[in-house]
């Protein structure tokens, strides 16, 4: 996205890419996968922990999950994905949630595909 502006007149965001397409959108939700700033929980006695530990942004592929007790904190976008598939291989996985969840009705999902259809 090269431009987003709200247009007050005619109660829309006005946005502009950076390959010179534009749009407007009732709604716009900004998804700017904010993992390159890993945001640990604030558990009491985490820093207690002798096993292994790390953030999924920074997965330890030399890591091996087979048959291991799994504690997973968090249910974001990345969770969402990373939970089916390392439930598999764990002997035990345990789900977290530190903040519900927010999810984005059906409708809004098709007026973004309009607008955005160009991507297909």
């Amino acid at each position: 996205m090269a431009a987003l502006k709200f247009d007050d007149a005619l109660n829309q965001w006005e946005i502009h890419t950076k390959d010179g397409i534009a749009c407007r959108a009732d709604s716009v939700v900004v998804g700017t996968g904010p993992l390159n700033k890993p945001n640990a929980p604030n558990v009491p006695g985490l820093e207690q922990f002798t096993g292994t530990m790390f953030h999924s942004s920074q997965w330890r592929h030399n890591h091996n999950i087979a048959g291991e007790r799994i504690a997973v904190i968090g249910t974001g976008a990345s969770v969402i994905q990373l939970v089916p598939e390392i439930a598999a291989e764990a002997k035990q996985l345990y789900l977290f949630q530190r903040t519900p969840a927010w999810i984005v009705p059906r409708l809004a999902w098709r007026v973004f595909r309009i607008c955005f259809s160009w991507w297909d």
